[in-house]
């Protein structure tokens, strides 16, 4: 997980392309450890039309589909939260319309 984070940390600008490319406008991740165990919390927001995780044609696409098969429990349900505040700038609040 360590290695994954600090993927995504030295490669800002790849993660950003790809974000565009999946339509998604927030994305993050949290850590946590409970009783030794190591848990990844990860949070987007995107539109209906964003794409997978599943390889494509940018050179950062194959470590994170490695990763992700890695670290995410697939068999854990994810969970479909309903924003009911989301306060940002307004530069970053327009994003999604554009």
């Amino acid at each position: 997980m360590d290695e994954w984070v600090r993927l995504y940390l030295t490669h800002p600008d790849a993660v950003r392309e790809i974000m565009d490319r999946e339509h998604m406008y927030v994305e993050a991740a949290f850590t946590d450890t409970v009783d030794g165990v190591d848990y990844l919390y990860w949070y987007s927001m995107q539109n209906e039309h964003s794409g997978s995780a599943e390889p494509h044609d940018h050179w950062f696409d194959e470590h994170h589909t490695r990763f992700w098969r890695t670290c995410i429990d697939e068999g854990f349900p994810a969970e479909e939260l309903i924003p009911r505040i989301l306060l940002t700038p307004d530069g970053v609040q327009a994003a999604p319309k554009a």
